[in-house]
């Protein structure tokens, strides 16, 4: 076996150029033969990453919000060649050619993975779960929450996993608890839930197609949940003015939630910005306030116009927007609008038409839609709102103003003043001479 010092992997993007344009991940492993000929061998992981989200001194993925789900699946993708490329090393030594190196590289992932499906072959599905989350798909976050679900589930109720203990009587008992009967009763969507099933379906499935069960049940409609429209809602100005003028009293949980939804009304920051906004981040401009501040996402510094309330805004919060969990804050914003009483049925689904109160269905998230759409209705073009906002692709933008609600009520506005125009003094059409 060779003793000579094993060269570390080098893992690099292709293209670095564009900040925001996802590129291949490359590994290099460099070494000198005995001969004293420098070797050099090129390997491309099958993963790409965007460079502002490339941690070039870790050589990972960083670890913010923004690059998830992917981040754990490509880090541990580039955790599986790294150790791939030692083990290797060990074997091959320093007089392996390049082209000899990648051979048994390849070989050494085959023998790899085939002996983990000759221990999945010997399974039950508890055994299964983790060798199908924990070593197949090990960075895949969908699949993580799956199996922390039925691992809640087996522990909460005592229900027995195996392959044949799936049917429709256990898909609709778990279902029920998950929307109602978890020990940690948090609230979850019926896309969350959806989501879940969707994902145990694929992991049942997988199995199936290894020989490991015979159990089709998981084709039922039972293991299948139906996904609500995502819906969207801009605040009307006079709503927004009402929001920030009603006195929620002593009610100081109510009134932190009304200036943390407003704070990102009057700004378009998302979340992870608006904690960190600060007076100093809000300077007068020409035409009014603007904030400047690094986008927490990108890195970039963005510039964009804000609400002349802003300032009064932080100044309630004391200097800050304080830190809550997304899950408190969604919670206490729909109980700031009830207890404000802003009215108003929002459209959730169109196919059957299905109406909800505006207090059920807002959230955090629609600030910014507020905020965006806002902006459209003063004049601001697409791109410019686009650069407010840091997005890099127009569509993310367009995703963000509801252009018909805008464009409604000006088509409205001029039909009447039109109309206006042709009437007398007792609201009647004047003849035509």
């Amino acid at each position: 076996m060779p003793t000579e010092k094993i060269p570390e992997p080098r893992f690099v993007l292709k293209y670095t150029k564009s900040a925001r344009t996802e590129t291949p991940i490359l590994m290099f492993v460099h070494y000198t033969n005995s001969e004293g000929d420098k070797q050099r061998v090129q390997l491309s992981t099958g993963k790409k990453c965007r460079a502002e989200h490339w941690d070039k001194g870790q050589q990972m993925v960083k670890a913010i919000s923004s690059t998830l789900p992917f981040r754990n699946e490509v880090n541990a993708r580039i955790d599986e060649y790294r150790t791939a490329a030692i083990e290797v090393w060990k074997v091959v030594g320093r007089d392996a050619t390049p082209p000899e190196y990648k051979k048994r590289f390849f070989r050494y992932l085959e023998e790899q993975a085939s002996e983990l499906a000759r221990q999945a072959a010997k399974m039950d599905f508890p055994e299964f779960l983790d060798y199908f989350v924990l070593e197949v798909h090990k960075g895949n976050v969908n699949k993580h929450r799956c199996r922390r679900l039925l691992l809640m589930y087996r522990q909460d109720t005592g229900v027995a996993f195996s392959f044949n203990s799936f049917n429709e009587v256990w898909a609709q008992r778990f279902k029920h608890w998950l929307y109602t009967d978890r020990p940690d009763k948090k609230a979850l969507s019926q896309n969350y839930v959806s989501r879940v099933l969707e994902t145990l379906r694929g992991i049942l499935i997988a199995a199936h197609e290894k020989g490991l069960h015979k159990n089709l049940s998981y084709t039922d409609d039972a293991f299948q949940e139906g996904k609500e429209e995502s819906v969207k809602v801009a605040l009307k100005p006079l709503e927004v003015e009402h929001f920030y003028h009603f006195d929620f009293g002593s009610d100081t949980r109510l009134d932190k939630a009304r200036n943390i939804f407003l704070a990102s009304c009057f700004t378009g920051l998302r979340w992870s910005d608006i904690t960190r906004l600060r007076a100093r981040h809000i300077h007068q401009g020409p035409e009014g306030p603007v904030v400047s501040i690094a986008n927490h996402k990108t890195g970039k510094v963005t510039t964009s116009p804000a609400d002349s309330r802003l300032a009064e805004v932080i100044e309630r919060l004391g200097g800050q927007v304080p830190s809550m969990s997304n899950q408190k804050l969604n919670e206490f914003v729909k109980d700031a609008f009830r207890a404000a009483g802003i009215r108003r049925d929002i459209l959730v689904s169109n196919k059957p038409e299905r109406w909800q109160p505006l207090h059920e269905v807002v959230t955090f998230h629609d600030s910014r839609i507020t905020w965006a759409t806002d902006m459209y209705r003063q004049g601001y073009s697409m791109d410019e709102i686009r650069d407010f906002m840091g997005h890099s692709k127009i569509g993310t933008t367009q995703g963000y103003v509801l252009k018909n609600d805008v464009d409604a009520i000006e088509r409205v506005n001029r039909a009447m003043a039109h109309r206006k125009r042709w009437e007398d003094d007792e609201g009647n059409l004047r003849k035509v001479k």
